[in-house]
């Protein structure tokens, strides 16, 4: 029976409950309970919070590397106003259409998570998935029916509604209370009924009624949609009603891999760090068995530190040798050649700069000038044909050149001449050589 130790992030506290699976149904062998991280130390653990800025998103965007998707979906957000600061964004390609990607993403807040993320590593706990309560609860939704239904989760302080169906995500919306008070049911009504025209006159949808979660679910109103009491058959009869009071916990399964919202590069450290544990424990193992053969044998131990010693001695010996063998003027020769070598290394060289830079210059695009002095560079590019094709091209571009040069944002000028029906770069920077 797989056991999967699941941790909520509150305000100020923490949720612990165990989730595990018995045949085809879940249960829980722990219900939610508070609890301190010191109890979790040295275990690994899902963690789930609510993020109140929380953004799902799809784009068409032009095929390119990682890099660049990503630095466009950071500029729609830009456009949209949503984030304050910089924020972290999960991203996977959906489909593949050649020339351009259907992209699917979710941007939150770094704060919180970089703070989840030192609170567990401070107990040294390992979080193998982070994930929202928000896409928690869609989830289980999801999992229960695939018809277009209102999921809606209400709790004291905060809320949050969703319109799911069809194996998607269709919108999610955030309830806040006024400020200093709680949650009350008119806020709810007037949500719901936003929701609801949204579904209706902006989606198209049919929607069969309205699911509430939440430990505050009874602030729910009446409206024409009628309240759906799922069945939840793989979730076991006696903890139905949990699963309706903690959603996050039983929909947690079922959220997919590429919507783990913990940072790239902290994946990449907990996969290193486990690996180096695996290590750890076989050289502990090694080193207990060694320890008992040394006892078993502790007669020959004498003899055998007598043979290192020889053996060390007659080492160090060859070692002057062939220390001797190389005179300190043929050292500094050495050296000299190795500092040549390094300076001609790091020479810039035209021939090279030009077979590189017709490698990464999309169809389209044609160099008319490089220039510069050393490893200063000026290169300039035009692309012909509408806006949308000119934008697309030579911002591909530039994210290439930005591979191997150094380059100053007020050093880049994207122009588009409508007229001409031609888009320009021009951009100055410093030629880094790999």
């Amino acid at each position: 029976m797989k056991k999967l130790l699941i941790v909520k992030k509150e305000e100020d506290s923490y949720l612990f409950a165990k989730l595990a699976k018995r045949g085809s149904k879940y249960i829980l062998l722990e219900a939610p309970q508070k609890t301190s991280l010191k109890k979790l130390k040295g275990k690994q653990v899902i963690a789930v919070k609510y993020f109140p800025e929380l953004y799902l998103g799809r784009e068409t965007l032009p095929t390119g590397p990682k890099e660049l998707i990503e630095l466009q979906l950071r500029e729609r957000l830009k456009e949209l106003g949503i984030f304050e600061g910089t924020p972290l964004i999960i991203f996977h390609i959906k489909e593949d259409l050649k020339t351009q990607l259907e992209v699917n993403f979710v941007a939150i807040n770094k704060f919180p998570v970089e703070e989840i993320i030192s609170d567990f590593q401070q107990y040294e706990t390992e979080i193998k998935v982070l994930t929202a309560t928000q896409l928690a609860t869609c989830y289980l939704t999801l999992q229960e029916t695939d018809s277009p239904v209102i999921s809606v989760y209400i709790d004291k302080d905060y809320g949050f509604l969703a319109i799911t169906g069809f194996k998607n995500i269709h919108y999610l919306r955030s309830i806040k209370p006024i400020p200093g008070s709680l949650l009350t049911s008119a806020q709810v009504e007037e949500a719901l009924l936003a929701v609801m025209d949204y579904g209706d006159r902006v989606l198209g949808l049919n929607l069969k009624g309205i699911i509430a979660y939440g430990p505050k679910r009874e602030l729910l109103p009446e409206t024409s949609l009628p309240l759906i009491r799922p069945d939840f058959s793989f979730i076991e009869e006696s903890f139905l009603d949990t699963a309706l009071e903690y959603p996050e916990f039983f929909g947690l399964p079922f959220v997919p891999q590429e919507l783990n919202l913990l940072p790239a590069d902290y994946q990449q450290y907990q996969k290193h760090f486990s690996i180096i544990r695996k290590i750890t424990f076989a050289m502990l193992v090694g080193s207990i068995l060694n320890y008992g053969i040394w006892f078993y044998y502790y007669p020959k131990v004498e003899k055998i530190k007598k043979e290192h010693y020889t053996i060390k001695s007659e080492l160090n010996k060859e070692l002057e040798k062939f220390n001797k063998m190389i005179s300190p003027k043929e050292i500094k020769l050495i050296e000299e050649e190795a500092k040549i070598y390094e300076k001609y290394r790091k020479t810039f060289k035209l021939n090279e700069f030009l077979a590189w830079l017709s490698t990464i210059t999309p169809t389209g695009v044609v160099i008319t000038e490089t220039s510069g002095k050393g490893n200063n560079l000026l290169v300039k590019a035009e692309c012909k044909g509408d806006f949308h094709y000119t934008q697309q091209q030579l911002t591909l571009f530039l994210a290439n050149l930005k591979e191997r040069i150094d380059i100053n944002e007020n050093q880049i000028k994207l122009l588009y001449d409508q007229n001409k029906r031609e888009g320009n770069l021009i951009i100055k920077g410093i030629y880094q050589r790999f």
